[in-house]
């Protein structure tokens, strides 16, 4: 898939609680770096329909990262044998994405966790929390109705009537009548 090359920007929260689902097998660094990597060439615009997946092409990550497409594909195969990464319509989806958002992430960081499976049902409710207060939010804003004002833009909004009893001079009446009529 080809997509047009964007700058990096942002930045990549990572919780410590991050390492409970590397910690079923011996931790190898290299493997969490290769995921971490694969994290941040995802997409991360919510309003694509490719979030949080990988868009870029194993060609295209093997040129940037200076490896074989055997690599890639290799550690694709083993991230996804880690039930880290799924795959599904040609696409590599990062699974639990939602832990390097921020808002997930700071509330994840709140709460000791000590296995994978901790990790994974405190995410699920917290996302579910997230997504109805983003529920309720759009339903309070399709119930604000616009409110019209009564004044014509036509009528003469001249203001040296309004204000022979202030400090303004007759010279300043006259420019607020001239200049704002």
């Amino acid at each position: 898939m080809n997509m047009e090359q964007k700058y990096y920007k942002g930045y990549l929260i990572l919780l410590r609680c991050l390492l409970l689902p590397f910690l079923g097998e011996p931790l190898r660094l290299l493997e969490l770096g290769i995921f971490l990597a694969f994290v941040i060439e995802c997409d991360w615009d919510r309003r694509h329909s490719t979030y949080g997946c990988l868009v870029k092409s194993d060609a295209d990550l093997a040129r940037l990262w200076g490896c074989n497409l055997s690599t890639i594909w290799r550690y694709k195969k083993k991230l996804i044998k880690l039930g880290l990464l799924i795959e599904k319509d040609s696409l590599h989806r990062i699974k639990h994405f939602e832990w390097f958002g921020i808002d997930t992430a700071r509330q994840l960081a709140k709460i000791p966790l000590a296995t994978e499976q901790e990790l994974i049902a405190k995410s699920q409710e917290i996302i579910a929390d997230v997504k109805e207060d983003f529920a309720d939010v759009q339903n309070s804003q399709v119930q604000n109705r616009p409110q019209s004002f009564s004044v014509s833009s036509k009528k003469n909004l001249s203001l040296s009537k309004e204000y022979k009893d202030s400090d303004l001079s007759e010279e300043d009446m006259k420019w607020i009548d001239e200049n704002i009529s």
